[in-house]
């Protein structure tokens, strides 16, 4: 049984900043991506969100939790608006909601992720019909192009965290 989606916004249980109704409205407003992800089944949307929730936990972002029980780094001081209600920018969900098609889009049994095996200390492999060498480099995933460009205002350039 999956993770049910909490989005609530400063929740100590929230787990996720978009929900899936957000995610399936934003494929749906893009024609060249809409079919493509509601073929994947709904629990398997929402563990993609659960997902990359997770793995943007693990960036080190921009301003400091608004209170110390919520369970996600958003909101901040600076997602609140005048009336003092806390929000989620939408750019972080869209960030989200990218990440999550790239996870579902790229499975990791049909990639080869040498950021992680170069982490990991591996120099070379090989399986049949293919044999690499591993240049010395960064052991840290990059991130997607399109989640990049969501997450700029808020990313701290040059630092990974592990919270």
């Amino acid at each position: 049984m999956s993770t049910p989606l909490d989005t609530q916004v400063g929740g100590s249980n929230a787990n996720s900043y978009a929900g899936r109704d957000e995610a399936d409205q934003y494929f749906a407003d893009d024609p060249n991506r809409a079919q493509a992800w509601a073929n994947f089944p709904p629990a398997q949307r929402d563990r993609a969100l659960l997902l990359a929730t997770r793995w943007m936990e693990r960036l080190s972002l921009r301003g400091e939790p608004l209170t110390e029980d919520q369970a996600l780094h958003f909101p901040t001081a600076e997602t609140v608006d005048r009336r003092g209600a806390a929000y989620i920018p939408i750019g972080l969900k869209y960030a989200q909601v990218e990440w999550a098609f790239h996870i579902l889009a790229h499975p990791p049994e049909t990639t080869l992720d040498r950021a992680s095996l170069r982490a990991q200390g591996v120099r070379s492999f090989s399986r049949p019909g293919l044999s690499e060498q591993l240049a010395p480099g960064p052991g840290t995933q990059p991130l997607p192009p399109e989640v990049r460009a969501y997450l700029q205002p808020w990313l701290i350039a040059g630092r990974r965290i592990n919270r």
